[in-house]
């Protein structure tokens, strides 16, 4: 206390920033001050007084004379009030949310905020000012919103209770601001309707946001459905379906009410299990998948091949599971067939290739076996040895036909011919061939399917198709052949990659045999595959039959199943001629001697020896020549002397028989011409040799046939 006594008031413990205050408020005569000050403790620490004082006399001197009133505590609580103020502001004006009052007595407004000021684009005099009356209020409203705001207010006002609404302003510059209000009206103690006070709420971004979602949603929902690929989307916690698009349900045949909240595991979806485990394994690592094959089960049990692309995304917290997947069941059948076909087509050149020089070497057989057969007398020992080497001959020849066909290289005679007719007649002699246990039923839905092929050679398939089903049924069964017409509109059938139009005759041979295996299914048309046991099947028949089929600008297709039997269906094009052609008959002969003076052409010296020989035992003089340009070279020297020209078709030197052919016609009309080939021509080069009515003999040929074919063109009477 003594300290506090001697010193003045100036130096005493006020905080520095107060100290010329206390100064000033101290001067004047009889001036009484009061004022609001931080000062200091002796301890060092701030204090808050409130200090009045007083000039006055004292013992006949002037003292001034203070009271001192520690306020810190209401200084504290203060700050705290204008702290707690500023922040509010803040919050108001972030959350653009501002509060007004309004006297319904006098229809002023009188409290308006700042931030309800600014989200209607003024100041809040401008605004007080302005909303003056109940109209003026409601003239801030939106015109199309107007109606709705005063019935919700008015509601509320009449009910005696709070309010919520929501509608739009229009600003001074003409800008439109969503708004969210919430109110209450006041009543006096006479339930006067004397107030109402309330805060609203811009919320136009939440609004454009909610827009923009909706918008996105939308886009997604309809990407989503429209998508051509199936679609999913799960939970990946639990596993369970939130969602699927149409084309998911439609592929897997399931309906939506039978999916949402199931798991693929429930529904039995996952073909492989392994599958599945690889594809959660991939998505737990790293979050995707990308062009992952795998394949599902339908509703119904079927198998289909697909494509998945997964995602894991984020959405308001939770991680789902996003699947889509293209079916490439069809595709995949497609390449299988594709890559079945380009085998098989290049297969079939190889066969072609090998039957070629094949049918050369049995030719130089046949002719020299022919030869040595007319030297032995009937009863030498060595005449059977002969016999036996001639039929082996005639075996190969078969087998070499077989290959052709295959390759699509045979010669073929083709002709109107209508098939119910060549069904039943091939038929008609089978019924012992198969056995007693073999039944055969027939079918013919059209009374007449005419087609444009060599009738022959599809009795033949015929044939081997009814022994493969006789086969596959050792303990018997039945053997079914239909034969309609169709009209196709774009299928694809078998190996054929491109799709097929047009009438066609349809022949189904079907057996209710052991079938085939699905990994065999992929290979019966390979050349000398079989399903038999080792020496019980060439591995032709099909093989042969599909040849000869292509070549007729058909198409085949099998279908089979284990235990179940097996049904080949042939699709012939239906011919437009009306007219059906039959199969020329040969020209009944028995030993023929034909005086001929014979061009002889052919590049392989032995092949062309042996004929040579066989000509000469025929009674046919021969010239030789070995490629065209030789042959021409004689006829412009000996065109005279020569009756016939025997040609190869295929020959070196840029020459070929049928080529060769087409000059002596120009340069020598009157000499006849026949060609013979080892590799029969294509289609292209047959249609060639039937406009310029030409006979075409397949090697290897007997001497019986070689004179028939001789004689039928030296008379006129070729037969293609």
């Amino acid at each position: 206390m003594d300290q506090l006594l001697s010193m003045s008031p100036k130096n005493t413990y006020v905080h520095e920033s107060d100290m010329y205050s206390l100064m000033d408020g101290a001067e004047g005569d009889k001036f009484i001050a009061q004022s609001i000050m931080e000062r200091v403790r002796f301890d060092g620490t701030h204090w808050w007084c409130k200090l009045e004082r007083r000039l006055t006399l004292f013992e006949g001197q002037e003292v001034i004379v203070g009271w001192h009133e520690d306020i810190s505590e209401r200084k504290r609580v203060e700050d705290m009030l204008k702290k707690s103020e500023a922040q509010y502001k803040e919050a108001s004006s972030l959350a653009q949310l501002g509060h007004w009052v309004f006297d319904e007595v006098t229809e002023k407004i009188v409290y308006c905020s700042d931030e309800l000021a600014r989200i209607h684009g003024v100041s809040p005099e401008t605004y007080v000012s302005t909303i003056d009356s109940t109209e003026k209020d409601i003239e801030r409203v939106h015109p199309d919103d107007r109606n709705a705001y005063a019935k919700v207010i008015n509601g509320a006002q009449s009910d005696a209770i709070p309010y919520d609404v929501e509608y739009r302003i229009v600003r001074h510059d003409g800008e439109v601001r969503h708004i969210r209000e919430k109110g209450e009206p006041v009543f006096d103690n006479t339930g006067k309707l004397i107030q109402s006070r309330g805060m609203l709420q811009d919320i136009t971004d939440n609004r454009q946001s909610e827009e923009a979602l909706r918008e996105s949603e939308e886009r997604f929902r309809a990407s989503f459905q429209s998508n051509q690929g199936t679609a999913t989307i799960s939970d990946i916690e639990t596993g369970k379906y939130i969602d699927v698009n149409d084309a998911w349900l439609k592929r897997s045949g399931f309906e939506k009410h039978e999916v949402i909240g199931k798991t693929s595991t429930e529904l039995n979806i996952w073909g492989s299990n392994e599958h599945r485990k690889e594809v959660l394994n991939e998505l737990k690592f790293h979050g995707k998948l990308l062009d992952y094959e795998t394949y599902v089960i339908t509703k119904v049990g079927e198998t289909r091949e697909i494509v998945i692309n997964a995602d894991v995304v984020k959405v308001s917290g939770k991680d789902l599971l996003f699947i889509t997947g293209s079916d490439v069941t069809e595709r995949n059948q497609l390449e299988k067939q594709l890559r079945s076909s380009q085998k098989l087509e290049a297969v079939g050149q190889l066969t072609g290739g090998i039957a070629h020089d094949f049918n050369n070497l049995m030719a130089i057989m046949m002719g020299n076996l022919e030869w040595a057969l007319e030297q032995v007398e009937p009863d030498a020992p060595l005449r059977d040895s002969i016999e036996n080497a001639l039929k082996a001959v005639d075996r190969g020849a078969a087998l070499t036909q077989h290959l052709l066909s295959f390759s699509r290289q045979q010669a073929l005679s083709p002709a109107v011919t209508d098939v119910k007719q060549l069904v039943e007649g091939t038929l008609s002699f089978m019924e012992r061939t198969l056995g007693e246990n073999i039944q055969i039923v027939t079918k013919h839905v059209s009374e007449e399917s005419r087609v444009y092929i060599d009738a022959a050679v599809f009795g033949n398939a015929l044939v081997n198709l009814a022994l493969n089903a006789r086969d596959a049924m050792p303990g018997g069964g039945t053997l079914t052949v239909h034969t309609t017409t169709v009209e196709l509109s774009g299928e694809t059938i078998g190996l054929d990659k491109e799709p097929t139009y047009s009438s066609h005759a349809l022949i189904t041979v079907g057996d209710t045999g052991s079938g085939i295996s699905q990994d065999d299914l992929e290979q019966v048309l390979e050349p000398f595959f079989t399903t038999k046991e080792v020496g019980k099947g060439s591995g032709l028949g099909l093989s042969m039959v599909y040849g000869f089929v292509t070549q007729s600008n058909g198409h085949m297709n099998i279908d089979s199943k284990e235990g179940e039997g097996t049904t080949i269906s042939i699709y012939l094009p239906i011919s437009d001629e009306e007219r059906v052609d039959k199969v020329n008959e040969a020209i009944p002969f028995s030993e023929v001697s034909v005086s001929k003076t014979i061009l002889l052409v052919e590049d392989d010296q032995q092949v062309r020896a042996a004929t040579a020989v066989t000509l000469i035992n025929l009674g046919c003089k021969v010239i030789e020549a070995e490629d065209g340009s030789s042959a021409l070279e004689i006829l412009s020297k000996r065109s005279s002397d020569i009756d016939l020209v025997l040609s190869d078709i295929v020959m070196p030197n840029g020459m070929s028989g049928i080529d060769l052919a087409k000059q002596i016609t120009v340069d020598h009309p009157q000499i006849k011409i026949l060609l013979t080939s080892g590799y029969p021509d294509r289609i292209a080069a047959q249609g060639e040799i039937k406009a310029m009515d030409i006979e075409l003999l397949a090697k290897p040929f007997r001497r019986m046939q070689l004179a028939a074919a001789i004689e039928n063109t030296a008379t006129g009477q070729t037969k293609r």
